[in-house]
């Protein structure tokens, strides 16, 4: 029975390229004459093996060859055009969270500028030591028109010329 075992493992196992010795072959030619189990498998087996070996071989073109290592090798072309190169998970949150933080101190940085100070109710943007809110301020509740808008523009700049002059004369 043991032997049995062994046999059936070696003839069903899954190694089928057995390099077996001459002993070897002497002992498993004796045990299948002497086990009706152990011959029928082999039996079994020797039917399979001629029973494809009688199947009809398929004929084909004989350009079949060429347009089957055609087709495969697109098919290899589309695959590695196809094949899209990945950012790993935590590389993305990174780049997300650091994006996110660009835009967030971008924001904070434009609101200290004072772009979005409504205090005023302003519509034109407050920058740092200009008067064109107050100028945009007076426009609003006089009525003047735009030349005269323009004409209190050109007058600060002339002022602010002038203010410059008498500092770097020493005035």
């Amino acid at each position: 029975m043991e032997k049995c075992c062994k046999i059936k493992e070696m003839i069903i196992g899954e190694n089928t390229e057995l390099d077996l010795t001459v002993e070897t072959n002497k002992d498993i030619e004796s045990h299948i004459s002497g086990c009706a189990e152990c011959r029928s498998i082999i039996e079994d087996l020797k039917g399979v093996s001629l029973k494809i070996k009688s199947v009809e071989r398929i004929k084909v073109s004989d350009s079949f060859d060429y347009k089957l290592k055609l087709k495969l090798q697109a098919v290899k072309e589309a695959e590695k055009t196809s094949v899209s190169k990945t950012v790993p998970f935590f590389n993305r949150i990174f780049y997300y969270s650091a994006g996110v933080a660009a835009m967030v101190l971008g924001f904070f940085y434009v609101s200290s500028l004072g772009v979005f100070d409504s205090s005023n109710g302003n519509i034109i943007p407050v920058t740092p030591g200009s008067n064109v809110t107050a100028e945009a301020e007076t426009v609003k509740t006089t009525g003047t028109t735009i030349a005269d808008s323009l004409e209190n523009m050109r007058k600060t700049v002339s002022d602010d010329e002038e203010l410059r002059l008498r500092v770097s004369t020493g005035e």
